[in-house]
């Protein structure tokens, strides 16, 4: 068809909810990530470019976001776009609460056995890089570094750093 797919006369609310796996407490995106792990709206769910889905999520159901703020998220689960879980703040407000919440830095940081367990689940084929991103909610980039041993490599338990027997 000339100029590309037709446009979908389907609500984006619609399309936007085919994309959110809803948990007992996160909503969390099932659509293309972004490198920084956050959710991403592409042209196709848009027809006009492309938006964060907490963004878009927040804007729907919450009204417009003010001018010089942006999202945080009650949760620190990036994927999350449950309306409940986001709220509008300055970046000095959302770094505090990222410190509160986790005192040793702003991302989510890993026990030595959650490890061991990605590693494993990986190598032994009985999960994929993309089933642990979802299961852990973080950006598949983090999966990808702790299944190579490029993350948390200064451990050296021998399941990280030797494949499966």
């Amino acid at each position: 068809m000339p100029g590309g797919r037709p446009k979908s006369t389907e609500p984006l609310i619609n399309r936007f909810m085919k994309r959110v796996n809803k948990t007992d407490t996160c909503w969390l995106w099932t659509g293309s990530i972004q490198v920084n792990g956050y959710g991403n709206l592409s042209a196709r769910e848009l027809t006009w470019g492309t938006r964060s889905a907490h963004r878009w999520s927040y804007t729907y159901h919450k009204g417009s976001i003010p001018e010089g703020l942006m999202i945080r998220h009650s949760c620190d689960v990036r994927k999350c776009v449950n309306p409940a879980h986001l709220l509008t703040g300055t970046s000095t407000e959302n770094v505090r609460d990222m410190l509160e919440r986790n005192p040793n830095g702003c991302h989510r940081k890993f026990q030595k056995d959650d490890i061991i367990k990605i590693y494993n689940a990986y190598h032994s084929g009985a999960k994929s890089q993309t089933d642990l991103a979802n299961e852990y909610s973080v950006a598949h980039s983090t999966i990808s570094y702790i299944t190579r041993g490029e993350h948390y490599r200064y451990w050296t338990h021998p399941k990280i750093n030797t494949p499966p027997e």
